[in-house]
Parts: structure tokens; C-alpha cells; sequence
């Protein structure tokens, strides 16, 4: 059974860095770090805890909803305008949040 929790937080590490910026970026910080702990491994938990706080601050991961959001609600929306509507949204939530 700890070879399956060993490959699986081998996986989730392969993931974070493979896909820094993905959809289930932010679950896959969270499971390794619950992972790490099952694992007694308490100062790695911390370390990756620690490590999704900064990239979520770095990412200002309040964005990525109102980014797919345009995406999922006209499936018909051209690529262009689906960038321009990211792009919008994306800059309001930035001044929302240098408020």
C-alpha cells in the first residue's frame, strides 16, 4: 500500500511542475501536501503548503474562473474573442484586487 502513496506523490510532483498553470493545479498542491503527512512526512507538508500559498499569491488565482467562464458559457465564441474576453476579465479582477 506505501508504494502506491509513494508513486502517487511522485505523480502530483510531476504534475506541479509539468503544469504550473493547470486547471487542478491548485488540487494537486493540496493532496501532496495531505499525501506528505499520511506519509509522516510533517516538514515536506509545510514546505508544500507553503509552496501553493506563494504560487497562488503569484497567480492571483481569483482570475482563472472568470477566465474560463467566457469559455464554457458560448462554445460557438470565436478564439479571438475568447482571448479578448480573458483578457477583460483578467484586468478587472487585478483592479479588484488592488483595492
Amino acid at each position: 500500500m506505501l508504494h502506491k502513496y509513494s508513486e502517487t506523490e511522485k505523480d502530483l510532483k510531476n504534475y506541479i511542475h509539468t503544469y504550473p498553470a493547470g486547471l487542478w493545479i491548485h488540487e494537486a498542491y493540496m493532496k501532496l501536501a495531505e499525501l506528505q503527512f499520511l506519509l509522516k512526512n510533517p516538514t515536506a507538508a509545510i514546505e508544500t503548503y507553503s509552496n501553493y500559498l506563494n504560487h497562488s499569491q503569484a497567480t492571483r488565482s481569483s482570475t482563472r474562473p472568470s477566465t474560463i467562464w467566457p469559455i464554457s458559457r458560448d462554445s460557438n465564441s470565436t478564439t479571438a474573442e475568447l482571448q479578448s474576453n480573458a483578457t477583460i476579465n483578467s484586468s478587472r479582477t487585478s483592479r479588484r484586487a488592488d483595492i
